[in-house]
């Protein structure tokens, strides 16, 4: 083998799975040269990982990364995709990979920041005051690096994108102002570089465009690079309509009745817009962007707050699933069949949402998380759209035409789940199919307090009101995804759009043996944030600790 070329030794060694690589570095001194050549990780990244849509970092662009990070960076995409394959029969242990010990304000919202080489973490602090802190990871230990605490300022919204940007908006002295913050790594310093003076709340940051939300009815999407914006105009739904329901729009209903409908989430989809709130989801053609005037050293101004001053877009469809505690919604990873060609770029939307759950005569055996999923349309044009986006009226092209994805969405999958309340009602779903959640202290009934007696005694702890909160987690039909059925159903058959939800059974992440039990700081989430790619979770209590957890 050794008298081979080194062309035909690295394709060779394309056929091996990166832990083989490993394996066959050790064997000889020219193979071990020969292991560290960057083709030979970039091929094993592209056939072993990338091809199979399992967990990367989006913010690895494969010629951006140095050979070490490509080598580190496939070998636990293979080892993560493994371990969640392998969940289907045993739950994966969670490791902790960092904690902060001491407390400090109460936190409100925890994200991890998207960084290449570190790991970084934002914790929002709420008191008198508002701020900000970024942490990194130091061996086991969340370090402080900077923090942006402005002076009697109260944060009302918060979002980062995959760049390690930050948008902040905040109520300081009678003005609601949206900041665009930069992260100086090699300062540790936060820079505002962009504002804009408005009432919307920023919820999600995609690239330099910015999705906000007055949580009633609109939506702004704000370019802050290219200082343009885009007004998204929802219908509001009206009393009667609490209990779900879809409808098909081109124009907006006369005289609405304008109702808080706090916005959770904004997807950018396929050619359109996805607004995702608390009651309802709304369907938007990608916008028109307007030029906003600027002026150098202050907030930039929309023109006017007057809806009339504005060019207004109107939601294509709509659909309400009732009022629900959390949701989450995610762009699935094309796998299978729909691996190529167009399917690439346009496939399904995945909602994983908890039903709402505060109502104590609710029966808790029903009660269970839901997967929705809106389908891509395969007669859709995206030219039918340019009609819509330019024009208010009724087109003359079929729905089918103007719609990426079908309306409504179709209830796919179901996980039975405690019923309960919950401080942290957030969900996390990857786009690979991986969702985390917060689940609920069993119910403090005479049912509960006997099955948490009984599992406490099991593990030899007699005390049941040490009863925490669970961290949760699932594998849904994806790339990831291992049927349970052994063969009694093809996968195919078994994700088929039957009448009837597959039921999927969820599995706790156990940090009961890795954290004190005795640690009342430890069990009371009071947020959480999920990063798929890297495989790892950060919670934050109410009493202001926060813990890492790597599957």
């Amino acid at each position: 083998m050794l008298k081979l070329t080194d062309d035909i030794l690295i394709y060779i060694l394309s056929f091996l799975q990166p832990p083989s690589i490993l394996f066959l570095r050790e064997t000889c001194k020219r193979l071990y040269q020969l292991s560290y050549q960057r083709i030979v990780w970039t091929n094993a990244c592209t056939t072993d990982i990338l091809s199979n849509n399992y967990p990367f970092p989006s913010d690895g662009n494969l010629p951006q990364l140095n050979l070490d990070l490509l080598e580190q960076y496939t070998l636990k995409a293979w080892f993560l995709a493994s371990k969640w394959r392998q969940s289907a029969f045993t739950p994966p242990p969670p490791r902790v990979v960092g904690c902060l010990d001491e407390d400090i304000t109460s936190i409100s919202d925890v994200r991890f920041l998207p960084c290449l080489d570190r790991t970084l973490v934002v914790t929002i602090s709420k008191s008198i005051w508002s701020g900000l802190t970024v942490w990194a990871l130091q061996g086991d230990v969340l370090v402080k690096r900077c923090e942006w605490f402005p002076r009697g300022a109260i944060f009302t919204g918060y979002a980062v994108n995959s760049e390690g940007m930050m948008a902040v908006s905040v109520w300081k002295e009678g003005e609601h102002i949206v900041h665009i913050l930069s992260l100086d790594t090699e300062t540790w310093t936060l820079n505002s570089i962009a504002t804009l003076n408005t009432i919307f709340r920023p919820i999600c940051l995609n690239g330099h465009v910015l999705a906000l939300s007055n949580d009633v009815s609109k939506s702004l999407l704000w370019d802050w690079q290219n200082s343009t914006y885009a007004i998204l105009q929802s219908s509001p739904l009206p009393n009667d309509e609490n209990q779900g329901g879809t409808r098909n729009l081109f124009q907006l209903t006369p005289n609405p009745q304008p109702q808080h409908d706090r916005c959770i989430q904004v997807i950018f989809a396929y050619h359109s817009i996805l607004v995702v709130s608390a009651r309802s989801i709304h369907l938007f053609p990608f916008p028109v962007f307007s030029t906003i005037p600027f002026a150098p050293d202050i907030p930039a101004f929309l023109p006017s707050e007057d809806s009339n001053a504005h060019k207004v877009h109107a939601p294509l469809a709509q659909h309400s699933f009732g009022w629900v505690d959390g949701v989450a919604v995610s762009v699935s990873s094309a796998h299978g069949e729909h691996s190529k060609g167009r399917m690439e770029e346009h496939v399904a939307l995945s909602i994983l949402l908890r039903p709402e759950s505060d109502d104590p005569w609710y029966p808790a055996e029903e009660h269970k998380l839901e997967m929705y999923t809106l389908y891509p349309n395969s007669a859709f044009d995206p030219s039918s759209l340019d009609e819509v986006v330019v024009s208010s009226n009724l087109s003359t092209k079929s729905q089918a035409q103007q719609l990426p994805y079908t309306f409504p969405p179709v209830l796919t999958h179901a996980i039975p789940t405690r019923h309960g309340v919950l401080r942290c009602a957030s969900l996390a779903l990857g786009k690979c199919g991986t969702g985390v959640w917060i689940e609920p202290r069993l119910p403090r009934t005479m049912e509960g307090l006997v099955d948490g007696f009984l599992r406490h005694a099991a593990k030899g702890n007699w005390n049941a009101r040490k009863e925490k909160e669970r961290v949760m987690c699932a594998v849904f039909p994806g790339p990831l995804y291992v049927s349970g059925l052994e063969g009694s159903k093809s996968e195919s058959e078994e994700l088929d759009r039957g009448p009837v939800p597959i039921q999927i059974q969820g599995m706790e992440l156990d940090i009961s043996g890795v954290v004190d039990d005795d640690d009342d700081g430890m069990g009371d989430w009071a947020a959480f944030d999920y990063d798929e790619s890297r495989g790892r979770v950060v919670l934050a209590s109410s009493y202001g600790r926060v813990l890492i957890l790597e599957v």
